[in-house]
């Protein structure tokens, strides 16, 4: 369990250091949607044992 005051992107690392996949290649949403970097894990309401959704965050946008 990470300490509420924690942030979204300290935790992006210590997962980065885990799995080698840089911190901003991470995306991590959970039920009020995607975490923004800066933003405690308290802002959110990350309770323990909840689970959160780690995807690739990859370059682009819309096609023109």
């Amino acid at each position: 369990m990470q300490s509420l005051s924690e942030t979204v992107g300290s935790l992006k690392e210590k997962i980065a250091g885990e799995i080698q996949l840089p911190a901003n290649k991470q995306k991590l949403s959970g039920k009020p949607g995607f975490l923004k970097d800066n933003m405690s894990l308290a802002y959110y309401n990350i309770a323990g044992g909840e689970v959160l959704s780690l995807t690739l965050r990859e370059r682009g946008g819309r096609r023109r």
